[in-house]
């Protein structure tokens, strides 16, 4: 059984083979952070941008 240290670990890994196709010279927030605030807000229900945007903030 996979400690919740390793599965995040194994997430991190996933999300770093990724491309982030923002502007590098202009990130706030990291890309991997984005995508799990994103994947959170859709398992909690939030069905639009501003839903995730809201939920983001709220977090």
């Amino acid at each position: 059984m996979e400690s919740s240290g390793q599965t995040i670990k194994n997430i991190q890994a996933l999300f770093d083979q990724l491309t982030d196709p923002s502007n590098s010279t202009s990130v706030r927030h990291p890309f991997t952070n984005i995508l799990s605030i994103t994947i959170c807000a859709i398992i909690s229900g939030c069905n639009n941008f501003n839903e995730i945007e809201e939920y983001g903030k709220s977090k």
